[in-house]
């Protein structure tokens, strides 16, 4: 009994080593809002919220979904450290379908489907020796939760009727990642990447008479991450959102009192 413990317990760090390596080399083309340490910190957050919660939920699947939730997410930019941030050539994947070209300069597009998702997972998931952790319902349901993950599938599955149904607000697996998510996008390590995307969009820092509606890492505060909170959907994440609101507040008043040794007022 004790050696097929073992033995379940190295094949499922195999498993979890090889989704590690996966998402790695996917997410090294990133910026750094988007990058590895990101999904590493929502991997960690995700099982601290999973263990809180009464049942417990399937913790593998939690752990991969977590760890894939990015991998079908076009918010992120492919990122250079030298290249000019204005002319980076996002993957294909991200451009629209009515693109003629990659040679302009251009931003990346929404990701609006999940039609890559097989064949970036597929390596992962057709591996021989996966079969022998993770039965085929658990790969189902890590493939229906990666897409529900963001704030901005949430909010299209809202405004299309019949699209946002009990299970994305019930699912325990869905709920742990979801809610690791947003805590991400919060707080100060929220402030920060913010400010990382916004550099990599050319977005203004912050708001000024030259603004002219094209956005600013400012605005991105009343615009998502100041409502994010009143989305948590577990205990943890409730309580742990009330933090990290209120660090951003903090941080919005001390950018205001900032404001006024530039400004006439």
């Amino acid at each position: 009994m004790a050696s097929s413990s073992k033995h379940a317990d190295t094949a499922r760090a195999e498993l979890i080593g090889r989704a590690e390596a996966l998402v790695k080399a996917h997410m090294a083309q990133y910026d750094p809002s988007h990058d590895w340490a990101h999904v590493d910190r929502v991997r960690k957050t995700a099982m601290r919220i999973a263990r809180s919660l009464n049942p417990e939920p399937d913790l593998l699947v939690v752990e991969l979904a977590a760890l894939f939730h990015d991998m079908a997410d076009g918010m992120s930019a492919p990122y250079s450290s030298t290249a000019p941030l204005t002319t980076a050539t996002p993957p294909t994947r991200y451009l629209p379908t009515d693109s003629p070209s990659t040679d302009k300069p251009t931003r990346p597009a929404k990701y609006t489907s999940t039609s890559s998702l097989p064949t970036l997972l597929s390596p992962f998931f057709t591996h021989p020796s996966t079969s022998s952790v993770l039965l085929p319902s658990q790969v189902t349901l890590i493939t229906r939760i990666i897409p529900s993950v963001s704030w901005t599938a949430e909010a299209r599955q809202r405004a299309a009727p019949g699209e946002y149904t009990r299970w994305h607000e019930t699912c325990p697996e869905l709920c742990a990642v979801q809610d690791a998510d947003r805590l991400d996008a919060i707080g100060a390590v929220g402030v920060m990447r913010c400010a990382a995307f916004s550099g990599v969009k050319g977005r203004k820092l912050v708001d000024d008479a030259d603004t002219n509606g094209g956005g600013s890492a400012e605005a991105h505060f009343e615009e998502k991450l100041l409502k994010i909170k009143g989305r948590m959907k577990t205990d943890f994440g409730r309580a742990e959102a009330e933090r990290r609101h209120q660090t951003m507040v903090n941080f919005l008043e001390a950018l205001e009192s900032e404001r006024r040794t530039w400004t006439d007022e």
